[in-house]
């Protein structure tokens, strides 16, 4: 739809949910399934209020720059050109847009590939944050940036996202501690909100309520607080950590291009498999995945020449790239049913994962559930296939080490 936001230069903006722009609480959750105008809109309030205030400093983060570059990053850049906006980009560290009445947007990740958390940051005096997707990290990741809202005028926090796959997520008692504060709303984005939105992908997005009930509550309707625990494959996880060097350690891999890599440190004991550690991103070379591997096992005191490491067999030349880089890395061949077989090992155990070290597993492993038949109920070990690279390389693992029957590896 059209819309006038009405500031001094009556810009015409097109936004889904333009009282956003006139909300008076300082932390606007604004959630909804895909396609919902959520990016867009909220790319346009920032650069109405960056005109609007001559002088105003706005962060856009997401966990990873890659991610947030054809994203948020990308709207943004889409509505200034749209608008005809005087100002122009500055490719520095961060990234950031200047515009011509001093106002400046700057574009950085909550984390560096290579280097661990963004600390950059924390030296930020901000007017407003926008959190594209804020559920794929942890509370304390975006909570340690909220006190940069320290400027005088306008200060503002927008979290942009789909609904995680639990009504447990810490998204959701972040929001209500703030709302019991009375300085939260929270703003639903509707298929329907986005004229722009294809019919078709519409209709594609509405199919899923009589093929997968957790994706279609997620991201065609985009409800508030759903749970999909009862589809869930394996209900036995817990939040822990593993103390010490792991006496049984293995690798799970799965690769990955624009749908992320994965890799997971395992320490199997008789009844419990401990998530200890990760590597997980888009867009990674299968070489630098394998040296990012490599380090992750050698950051836990092993030799990962020693530790087993398994691998969908489909890739060969991945595998190769793995095995030059140092990774002992052992091809998993698929068969009929080995999927039923791996998912059946798995739950044989309960899954200890540590969420500082392993958030993406713990987010996914809690998510991983059954497709559903025509009346809604599971359909055994049927996994769906959304947003499974942390479960695959999990496995992955499973096939490769159910058949071990004596001490699986040495640490040396």
């Amino acid at each position: 739809m059209k819309t006038i936001i009405e500031t001094d230069e009556a810009l015409e903006m097109y936004v889904a949910h333009p009282e956003i722009y006139y909300m008076d609480e300082k932390y606007i959750f604004g959630y909804g399934g895909r396609g919902g105008g959520k990016s867009k809109s909220f790319a346009r309030f920032l650069v109405n209020y960056a005109l609007e205030y001559p002088g105003l400093v706005e962060l856009v983060t997401r966990k990873a720059m890659s991610s947030l570059r054809i994203t948020a990053m990308k709207d943004f850049l889409a509505v200034c050109d749209e608008m005809g906006v005087n100002g122009y980009m500055h490719e520095s560290q961060p990234a950031e847009y200047r515009f011509a009445n001093g106002s400046v947007t700057h574009f950085a990740p909550l984390f560096l590939s290579d280097k661990g958390k963004n600390e950059r940051l924390k030296s930020l005096d901000l007017n407003i944050v926008w959190f594209e997707e804020p559920p794929e990290c942890q509370k304390q990741d975006i909570t340690e940036i909220l006190p940069n809202l320290r400027l005088p005028g306008v200060r503002k926090a927008f979290f942009s996202f789909n609904p995680p796959a639990t009504s447990e997520h810490w998204i959701y008692e972040l929001y209500d501690m703030f709302s019991q504060q009375g300085k939260a709303a929270k703003v639903h984005f509707a298929l329907d909100d986005n004229p722009a939105l294809p019919q078709d992908v519409k209709d594609e997005l509405m199919a899923y309520k009589d093929q997968d009930k957790g994706y279609y509550l997620r991201y065609a309707v985009g409800e508030w607080g759903i749970d999909v625990v009862e589809d869930r494959i394996w209900k036995n996880i817990v939040a822990g950590k593993f103390e010490g060097v792991p006496d049984n350690p293995f690798v799970g891999i799965d690769f990955g291009w624009v749908h992320p890599s994965s890799a997971h440190l395992y320490n199997l004991t008789r009844d419990k498999i401990y998530v200890m550690d990760e590597v997980f991103g888009s867009y990674i070379k299968d070489r630098d995945f394998g040296d990012m591997i490599v380090k992750m096992v050698e950051d836990n005191g092993l030799n990962p020449r020693h530790v087993p490491s398994f691998a969908d067999s489909a890739d060969p030349e991945g595998i190769d790239d793995l095995e030059d880089a140092g990774v002992n890395v052992e091809p998993v061949e698929k068969y009929a049913g080995s999927v039923s077989d791996s998912i059946k090992h798995i739950r044989k155990f309960q899954i200890v994962i540590d969420i500082d070290k392993c958030p993406h597993a713990y987010e996914q492993d809690r998510a991983y559930q059954n497709k559903t038949d025509r009346n809604g109920k599971p359909i055994e070990d049927t996994p769906v296939k959304a947003n499974d690279d942390a479960p695959d390389d999990m496995r992955y693992m499973g096939l490769g080490t159910k058949d071990y029957v004596k001490p699986f590896c040495h640490v040396g």
